[in-house]
């Protein structure tokens, strides 16, 4: 029998993180898994790690030099974080190094 009112898991998952407020982490963790392909892999031994606050992801580097690098280039990897994840930038309005 089919039920008039029935949802898909998906749906009633992406609902109970909404809820419970998981979104950024979840964000940080799939970010954090495709690092190397947003940044290259020579920045990838200098990140030590990262997370989300308030719409906002903080990367924590080991070399300034690197950090410094990221930086300037932080509006093309926030582009490419919104492209790579079909976000705005309501979900991710920046990256701090």
């Amino acid at each position: 029998m089919k039920r008039k009112n029935a949802s898909t898991i998906s749906s009633i998952l992406h609902e109970y993180v909404h809820r419970v407020k998981i979104d950024e982490d979840m964000l940080a963790l799939d970010i954090e898994r495709v690092w190397p392909e947003l940044v290259g892999e020579e920045f990838v031994q200098y990140t030590q790690g990262m997370m989300m606050k308030n719409k906002q992801l903080y990367v924590t580097m080991l070399s300034p030099a690197a950090s410094n690098e990221l930086m300037m280039r932080r509006s093309e990897i926030l582009k490419k974080i919104h492209e790579k994840f079909d976000i705005d930038s309501t979900v991710l309005s920046a990256v701090h190094f």
